[in-house]
């Protein structure tokens, strides 16, 4: 294939410059939309830009349609893609443009053009490879992944539902969330991903300086996102999830309201879904404490005397979802001896901090401090007196190594006369 002059001068110049400019640096781009209906200003345009050496997805805009924006664009070589979503009529439009250091960009909207198979078999044959983020997840998505139900359904409506949650992803990606954090890939976006194959192609090209073009590092999805409409009547459920390569949900997320509010609906579920996704799904379930013990004392001053004789109890159980618990207590005990004796019972409930999480195959268990109220009575040489009290229980906590899945933890630990046990799901 023979590239203009003017073709190749452009690509030269664009790979001298991704070869300088960081992954952090961008530049202000004026893009200009062609092919938007008249009516456009019924509609929303979302533009983001894939990198094309991993397929990572950064955001760039989400507004009202028109037909100009400015927006900072990565200094390096990107796919922009903007879409174009309507409800009123139903229309879902997209367009896109490869970027290097161009301060300026026309974004025609039409259909996908397909690959130039024979134009492509006399360049350079490469590889992409595909490897594992280098932490936290990589969630892919594509149009098959969505569905829609009942009046209105259409490929319209799941394909704009595509693009609304992975835009909506990607605004809401977490960096700072360990084993939690994100990135949205498009490796799975057969329309994005062929176009950035064919420009890594063209650049392996013997036209091109061999050591300044992109070589492709793309990153495989760790999880994949996944949804659905539901209309009925003037109404709309959503309903979103976040799955691993096992099948498991991760995180899951839903909204409903009238149909001509999808746009904010999908942004309210996502944006849950993204919560959950970044700071885990809460643990949830019950934790109880039995501390039961009973003895003799001897008299210090003189053990020919008969001493005194105790026992105590105690029963906790605390409901709880996240670290918000709803605990319940029993409390009782006595101290009877040398014509003396202190019987006390207290009884009652609070709100208390309590929590099972599970952190790097341990498991840890805690309860806060709550207080309940009962009473004592005291009875010395036949004078009796009872007073009413306050009890503090708590705290609990326990720790061992994790025995359950990663979704559901049950056991028990035993200290001395206190033994803790729980069952907790997420």
């Amino acid at each position: 294939m023979k590239f203009s002059i003017l073709l190749i001068a452009l690509y030269l110049c664009a790979s001298s410059f991704s070869a300088m400019a960081s992954e952090d640096e961008t530049h202000s781009v004026n893009l200009s939309l062609e092919g938007l209906p008249t009516n456009y200003s019924k509609g929303t345009v979302s533009i983001r830009a894939t990198r094309m050496r991993d397929l990572v997805v950064t955001p760039l805009l989400q507004e009202q349609a028109d037909s100009n924006f400015w927006v900072e664009v990565p200094s390096v070589p990107v796919l922009i893609t903007a879409k174009y979503l309507s409800l009123d009529p139903l229309s879902f439009l997209e367009g896109s443009v490869l970027s290097y250091s161009q301060e300026e960009f026309t974004i025609p909207f039409k259909a996908p053009i397909p690959k130039d198979t024979k134009a492509l078999k006399i360049i350079k044959i490469i590889d992409f490879p595909e490897y594992p983020p280098e932490h936290g997840r990589a969630i892919g998505y594509k149009d098959e992944f969505f569905v829609s139900m009942g009046p209105g359904s259409s490929p319209e409506a799941e394909r704009g539902l595509s693009e609304m949650v992975a835009t909506h992803l990607v605004e809401n990606a977490c960096s700072d969330a360990g084993d939690n954090s994100y990135v949205v890939v498009d490796t799975l976006n057969a329309r994005a991903r062929a176009q950035v194959e064919d420009e890594i192609i063209r650049q392996h090209s013997p036209d091109f300086d061999q050591d300044t073009i992109v070589e492709p590092h793309f990153i495989f999805p760790t999880h994949t996102v996944h949804g659905g409409y539901i209309f009925e009547g003037d109404n709309v459920s959503i309903g979103l999830w976040i799955e691993d390569g096992a099948g498991n949900k991760i995180a899951t997320a839903a909204s409903s309201g009238p149909k001509n509010m999808i746009p904010e609906l999908v942004e309210i579920a996502v944006n849950a879904l993204a919560k959950e996704a970044c700071e885990g799904k809460p643990w949830e379930g019950t934790i109880t404490v039995e501390q039961h013990d009973s003895g003799h004392i001897p008299d210090a001053s003189d053990p020919r005397k008969p001493g005194a004789d105790f026992t105590s109890d105690l029963s906790v159980t605390c409901s709880f979802v996240g670290d918000e618990g709803d605990c319940t207590a029993n409390s009782g005990g006595s101290l009877i001896g040398n014509g003396a004796s202190i019987v006390t019972n207290a009884s009652g409930g609070g709100e208390a901090y309590a929590s099972v999480s599970v952190v790097n195959g341990e498991v840890f268990v805690s309860i806060g401090i709550f207080r309940i109220k009962g009473s004592q009575s005291v009875s010395v040489g036949g004078a009796s007196s009872t007073a009413q009290i306050e009890v503090d229980i708590g705290p609990f906590s326990a720790k061992q190594k994790a025995s359950g899945t990663s979704d559901s933890e049950s056991g028990s630990f035993t200290e001395g006369k206190r033994t803790i046990s729980w069952s907790a799901k997420r």
